[in-house]
């Protein structure tokens, strides 16, 4: 709603029990007070309503469920929370507290959800010892990674709970310290995160409980709860699938701990603002074009050029390009929690894609005209939905782990070197709906595409593919009465272009110039809405010039720039002739000679 003020909303206190306001731009003001007044609720969430300052919560001691994530919540945990005997979920994730856990938790009885996740990355960063939480026997979900506590995890942990129940414990990216201790064992199902944190063993009884992980302690033992020591696990420090080992870490400052995500062991965690400044040290920043606010103290940094934030002032969106960018881009880049889009488009960079699985928001990922060498890891990027790596001098098959981003919306590798054929796998992108491969080295037959059913354009021009075009090209496309840009020109593709071509769609945009093709199916000269309407004006030259014809576009596309007379061209589609003189050519050259002579004459007189 448009909803910015709760004043006399406590006069209704008797009215509800619910309210849920999320994403109100309350820009920096604290709970409003009014709230505080509403005795009678039982549920409230303000998630994401750029709320600031210390938690006040007024007289809401009777709140079954309190959601106020993603908000910019500071200081420390107020000690009235434990004092809510019918608390059953708490979720203050993603906000700037500080401070230990208030030791009036241990009296919520009723809990059954506590999420504080992640209080790192705007400053804050819970302290000190781990609460055993003991006296919560409904406490399955208790989520607490991206904090600073230290110290060991407790015997006493969560020991009220069934030990039947699926429990779930997140703890990862934290300071931990000791042994995973061997009393967890009465558990059956638990799912437990302590990856990057400093554990130096587990208890070896817990490495047989088979039902832990959602099963994978069954499939892979101790490294499905944490690599070994002297090895990693990229971004979750334990093994996840057969593909995903816990691999050998070569680097000599490598610590003898569990769980490391990255070599050489636990990295500090590092603000928003501080992966920012890292961003611009290392990539010769007092050098880019645009530096608009970057590194100023007093300035926030969804101010800095270039950076667009959420509500909650977390960073979304990073965009640099052409901005003499110099570096290569550190790969801790990855860590902001909610980054969706990276454009660093022509700056001379290298990208490292290890980590990028943590960057688990991203969508949008715009590399062109830089200085990657390969995409190795980008697999792991499992949300993208567009990606441009046009104009880098990429070698090679296309790599098959792209096959992997399923949610593809648009995929740009023009420009590269790419060779071999173009892998089937393309087809099994369902999402798919535009895609750039031209100015490749691509050979072999054109595949069908014919399960791409959402697809808008296809360019694959420029390239060496041969053989005849399929017959069942694109006859999956869910609405073939969309425009469909369709660009194989300047291949060696022959045989005729197919009259079942027509069945697939009615506005379609076809350049299929400079090929071996030798006609058109009579057929599809009866697309009157093919080539935006060219067809219906010109017939077959619409489509492609005949053989023995050229046109500027390879086929007629306006009364002025008809097919001329080419015998020199065997194939349909010419956009030169390599004869010197053509009629036309021989009428302009006439009109000019024709001028110059009466400007010459206008000279002598």
């Amino acid at each position: 709603t448009n909803t910015y003020s709760f004043k006399g909303i406590e006069e209704a206190h008797n009215f509800f029990t619910v309210l849920i306001a999320d994403e109100l731009p309350l820009q920096g003001s604290t709970l409003p007070k009014e709230i505080g007044e509403l005795t009678k609720l039982n549920i409230l969430s303000m998630n994401q309503c750029e709320m600031a300052g210390d938690l006040r919560i007024g007289k809401l001691t009777g709140l079954s469920e309190l959601y106020l994530w993603g908000n910019d919540f500071r200081g420390q945990l107020p000690d009235e929370l434990g004092n809510m005997k019918d608390l059953r979920v708490l979720s203050l994730a993603k906000n700037r507290f500080t401070g230990t856990l208030p030791a009036s938790f241990e009296q919520l009885d009723q809990l059954e959800a506590l999420s504080l996740k992640d209080q790192v990355t705007k400053g804050g960063g819970l302290t000190g010892e781990l609460l055993s939480f003991q006296s919560s026997p409904q406490l399955t979900n208790l989520i607490l990674s991206g904090n600073k506590l230290e110290g060991s995890l407790p015997k006493e942990l969560l020991t009220a709970v069934d030990p039947e129940s699926v429990v779930t414990v997140d703890l990862a990216s934290n300071v931990l310290t000791g042994v995973v201790p061997g009393d967890l064992t009465s558990f059956t199902n638990m799912n437990l995160y302590v990856q990057d944190n400093l554990i130096s063993s587990i208890d070896d009884t817990l490495c047989k409980n088979t039902g832990w992980q959602g099963g994978l302690v069954g499939e892979y033992g101790c490294e499905a709860i944490l690599c070994p020591e002297y090895t990693i696990s990229a971004g979750i420090g334990r093994r996840q699938y057969d593909h995903q080992v816990c691999e050998a870490c070569k680097d000599p400052n490598v610590k003898p701990i569990l769980g490391q995500t990255t070599c050489g062991g636990k990295d500090e965690v590092l603000t928003e603002r501080e992966l920012l400044q890292l961003l611009f040290d290392t990539c010769n920043g007092a050098q880019w074009i645009r530096s608009e606010s970057w590194g100023v103290s007093s300035e926030h940094i969804c101010s800095w050029q270039g950076i667009d934030c959420d509500h909650a002032k977390s960073v979304v969106s990073i965009v640099l390009g052409m901005n003499n960018l110099k570096c290569d881009i550190p790969s801790q880049l990855w860590t902001l929690p909610n980054l969706e889009r990276l454009n660093v488009l022509g700056n001379d960079v290298g990208l490292d894609f290890s980590g990028i699985e943590q960057a688990t928001h991203l969508k949008e990922l715009v590399l062109e005209s830089t200085s990657i060498q390969d995409i190795d890891g980008i697999g792991f990027a499992r949300g993208l939905i567009e990606l441009n790596v046009n104009n880098n001098e990429l070698k090679g098959t296309l790599p098959g782990e792209l096959a992997r981003l399923v949610g593809l919306v648009t995929l740009e590798v023009s420009h590269n070197l790419f060779d071999g054929s173009l892998p089937h796998w393309l087809e099994h992108l369902p999402k798919l709906e535009r895609l750039y491969a031209d100015w490749n080295r691509f050979d072999g037959t054109l595949p069908s595409f014919s399960e791409l059913g959402e697809l808008k354009l296809l360019n694959v021009s420029s390239n060496l593919l041969t053989g005849t075009l399929p017959t069942d090209f694109l006859n999956g496309l869910t609405d073939g009465d969309e425009k469909l840009y369709v660009d194989v020109s300047n291949n060696a593709f022959t045989g005729t272009l197919p009259a079942e071509w027509s069945n697939s769609v009615s506005h379609l945009h076809l350049d299929a110039s400079n090929n071996k093709l030798t006609g058109v199916n009579l057929t599809l000269c009866s697309q009157k809405h093919w080539n935006g309407n060219d067809v219906d004006e010109f017939g077959c030259d619409g489509i492609v010039c005949p053989a023995g014809t050229f046109s500027s576009k390879g086929r007629q596309t306006a009364h002025s720039n008809p097919c001329e007379d080419c015998a020199a061209n065997l194939y349909v589609g010419g956009t030169t002739c390599s004869s010197a003189w053509t009629s036309r050519s021989l009428l302009k050259a006439s009109a000019i000679s024709l001028f110059s002579a009466a400007t010459a004459f206008l000279l002598l007189i």
